[in-house]
This record gives structure tokens, C-alpha cells and sequence, in this order.
């Protein structure tokens, strides 16, 4: 009797899993983020420092950003085609290509955004005995060098990121050396890549069996996003990426305290997981009462614990942004709109309504899709289309590195449909990254493209839906 094949596993004629298939794309996107990463290193050769505060005579910054432009556009196009024609089981050679891909972003010099010294600047305030929480790194003393390397435009700014971050940062800055301390975060960063590349393989595995998981892998471990982003600019949202990776593993196999506790920890790097971690205990109470109640005071212990150093008001003050501070937003965009129509007053009045009717719209979709919460992958899937939605419509204030954190959801989540989304927001999201002019076209795409198919999410698309964009 020939093999039934599982959900989403590809077979051939006679009913047998697929052998392995290769997928091209793979050189490419190592060979975009190589030229992306020599461009990084080219700026900071010329600019003598690691960040990108020293300005450059207009030819070399010009060609210094196409290329990273060209490099990262080449990436994205070979992912996507790459995805397309991923199919059937694992093997050696997706795997390895994957560490390339990573390994060409690691050693790029920060060049997309300051964020490493800015998350030093705050581990050095804790190693002086202050508070991250209570004041930006110009709490500092004035001959820091930490304070001296990190973004003036943030120094009064308190930190948004969480205690378990900040701790890496501290450990990261006890050399007393800026580039030693940038050095090591960069490494652990390159490394948390490696650590989601390798918890990608049993995640593909347990979502859609072996026969199927090389899509599944190639849309995480393949990203060039997630490579750039975080091996290469060392985004602490790789920690985020491989704390869901590892809840969805446990979760799968019943170790719900410890899933609990994976969550939680992502939540002590980037509050954004909340919703997955809400969502799950949903499905607990309901499922396993008993259960939820462990996990819930094993979450709030872990979390009581690592927020004890500090603060917890000042640390829930500093997470929102200010209503007039947009970027890369449909907010954005609308502000810009209603400056051109109707000067400072019709920008103020668009600042300041887009959170007040996001807030409820938001506690609304959170309130449905806990209603609808029946299973592991029900609050998978709720807290991608909650996330996906909340990045592409609600915030004011988006980083192009955001979407990162929804590619473990996508792979779980069982629904062709939303995955390649996440693909193709991950994809274009880099073109936000273009001056202001030029950027108003990919932000309007890039956010209207995940908007309206993160609305027909909602309506829980079944895996190989027939109109999958797989197909």
C-alpha cells in the first residue's frame, strides 16, 4: 500500500514522498547580502567609524547605497524565487546554504541602522549602576565612549529593549571598548542567525512532516532579512525569532511550561510576542486547565524575576512611541498626505488619531481571534494575523527589521496564503529603507499588500488552499 503523504507533503505518481529537489536561489541571496556587506564595510573604511553619523562626499555614499540596494534587491527576488520552487524533504544542501547565507551578512558594519550602540550605551548605564529605563544613554558620563558612539538622536531616549537584552548588553560592554563590545554583541547576534537557521529544521519537520519541510525551511532559514537584520546589523529580534522557534517545538510535544517560558523569554527581548503568548494560555484554559495555571505561574515568575532589577513603571512608559513620532507607516504616509492638504494642523490631527483608533481595533481583533482560539495552530495562526495586521496597519512607528519576527509564525501556521505574505513583506520591506521620496511607494505596497491579506487571514485559510500562491 503506497505512503499516505502528511499535509503539505509533496509525492509523486505512485503515492511515495518526494525526493529531495534542488532549489536554486540559494548563491544568489548569499551573493546579494555579500555585496551588501562589502558595501557596509566600504562606508565604514571611509568614514573611520562603525556608525553612519559621519557624512560622505555624495559620490561614494551614492554608490556605497546602490550597491547595498542592488545587493539586497537581488537577495529578495532570489528568495522569492527560491520559495516558489522549494519542495519536497530536507537535505544537506539547504541546510548548508542557509549557513552561507548567514555568514556572508555577519561580518557587515552597521550601516541600515545605529541600534548596536544604542543597546550598548544602555548595557554600559546598567554596568554604571543606572537605570535604562529612567534615561538615554546621555545618563551617562560625558567622556563615556559608549555615550559618545550612540545615536544622538536617541540619547534622551529611555531603552525600549527588554531586561534579557539589555543583560547581553551588559555583559557585552565589561571590556570597557566600544568595538570590542561591538564585536562580541555581533558575534552573539551571527550566532542567535545560526541558532534559527538550526531550529528551522525540526520546526519545517513538525509543521508539515519530512517529506514538505524544505519550504517551510527556506522561508525562515533562507531569508534575507532575517540574515541582514540580524547577523549582519545584530537586531536583537533574532533572539525573538529563536525563542518562537523553540516554544513551537515544545509546545508541539506537550512541554507546555517549558513553551511558557520560551515565550516569556522572547517577551523579555521585544514585548511584541505578547499576543502569541496570550493566545497560547487561551488555548490552555481551554484545553487543559490545570496545564495553564502551570505555565502561567511559571511565566510570571520568569518574568517578575528578570524585571526585578528594575523599575517596572518606567519600563511600561518607555515601550510606546509618541504619537508624532512616524516612520515608515501608513500613519506616516497619512501625515505626510494631510501636511501637503492641510498644513501643521491637519498633521497633528492625523498623529494623534491613528493610535486612538488603532487601540480599540486592535483589543477588538485580540478579543476575536482568543473567541476563536480552539488549538496550538489556531493561536499560531491568530497571532500572525494579529502581528502581521498590527505592523502593517496600526503602528506609527515601523523598522523595516519588524517582519522578521513573523517568520516562525508563518511557518507554523498552516496557511500558504499568510506564509508567502510574510515572504513578500520580508522581500520588499528593505525599500523602506529608500529617502523619504522614494520610499512612499514600497510603504504603501509593502503595508497595503500584508493589510489586505492579513484581513483575508481572518478567515483561516486551510493549508494548499486553492489559491495558494505555492501553487
Amino acid at each position: 500500500m503506497p505512503a499516505m503523504a502528511r499535509p503539505g507533503e509533496d509525492v509523486n505518481p505512485q503515492g511515495e514522498a518526494a525526493p529531495p529537489v534542488a532549489v536554486p536561489g540559494g548563491w544568489g541571496i548569499a551573493a546579494g547580502l555579500l555585496l551588501a556587506t562589502l558595501a557596509s564595510g566600504a562606508r565604514a573604511a571611509l568614514a573611520g567609524r562603525l556608525d553612519t553619523l559621519t557624512t560622505l562626499a555624495p559620490w561614494p555614499e551614492a554608490l556605497i547605497q546602490l550597491a547595498w540596494f542592488a545587493g539586497i534587491a537581488l537577495a529578495g527576488a532570489c528568495y522569492l524565487h527560491a520559495l516558489r520552487a522549494a519542495r519536497g524533504p530536507l537535505d544537506r544542501r539547504l541546510l548548508g546554504q542557509a549557513l552561507l547565507i548567514h555568514l556572508c551578512a555577519a561580518p557587515a558594519m552597521p550601516l541600515t541602522s545605529n541600534d548596536l550602540l544604542s543597546v550598548l550605551a544602555h548595557g554600559r548605564a546598567i554596568e554604571q549602576g543606572l537605570d535604562p529605563y529612567r534615561a538615554g544613554p546621555e545618563a551617562l558620563p560625558a567622556d563615556d565612549p559608549f555615550r559618545s558612539a550612540a545615536d544622538p538622536a536617541w540619547a534622551s531616549t529611555p531603552s525600549r529593549y527588554g531586561p534579557l537584552a539589555l543583560a547581553l548588553a551588559r555583559v557585552a560592554v565589561a571590556s570597557g571598548d566600544v568595538a570590542s563590545a561591538a564585536l562580541a554583541f555581533k558575534a552573539v547576534m551571527a550566532l542567535t542567525g545560526l541558532l534559527c537557521v538550526g531550529l528551522a529544521v525540526p520546526a519545517a519537520r513538525a509543521a508539515v512532516g519530512d517529506g514538505g519541510a524544505a519550504r517551510g525551511f527556506v522561508l525562515l532559514a533562507w531569508n534575507p532579512l532575517l540574515a541582514w537584520e540580524v547577523s549582519g546589523q545584530a537586531h536583537v529580534d533574532g533572539l525573538v525569532v529563536a525563542a518562537v522557534l523553540a516554544f513551537l517545538l515544545l509546545a508541539r510535544r506537550g512541554h507546555e511550561r517549558v513553551a511558557a517560558l520560551c515565550l516569556a523569554g522572547g517577551a523579555l527581548v521585544k514585548v511584541l510576542v505578547a499576543p502569541l503568548l496570550g493566545l497560547y494560555l487561551v488555548h490552555l484554559l481551554r484545553h487543559a486547565p490545570r496545564r495553564s495555571v502551570g505555565a502561567a505561574v511559571a511565566m510570571v515568575l520568569a518574568l517578575a524575576v528578570a524585571c526585578a532589577p528594575f523599575d517596572v513603571g518606567s519600563m511600561l512608559a518607555a515601550l510606546p512611541f509618541p504619537p508624532d513620532q512616524l516612520a515608515n507607516s501608513l500613519a506616516a504616509v497619512a501625515r505626510f498626505v494631510a501636511r501637503a492638504a492641510a498644513g501643521a494642523v491637519g498633521a497633528d490631527a492625523v498623529a494623534a488619531a491613528w493610535p486612538a483608533l488603532a487601540a480599540p481595533a486592535l483589543a477588538g481583533l485580540a478579543a476575536l481571534l482568543a473567541w476563536r482560539t480552539r488549538s496550538l495552530v489556531d493561536a499560531v495562526h491568530g497571532a500572525l494575523v494579529f502581528l502581521l495586521l498590527t505592523q502593517s496597519l496600526a503602528l506609527g512607528w515601523f523598522m523595516v527589521w519588524y517582519p522578521v519576527l513573523l517568520l516562525p509564525l508563518a511557518l507554523a501556521a498552516d496557511d500558504d496564503d499568510l506564509a508567502w505574505t510574510v515572504a513578500t513583506y520580508t522581500a520588499v520591506a528593505p525599500a523602506m529603507y529608500l529617502p523619504w521620496d522614494g520610499a512612499g511607494v514600497p510603504i504603501l505596497l509593502g503595508h497595503g499588500f500584508a493589510a489586505l491579506h492579513g484581513l483575508r487571514g481572518l478567515r483561516r485559510r486551510a493549508l494548499q488552499s486553492a489559491g495558494s500562491p505555492w501553487r
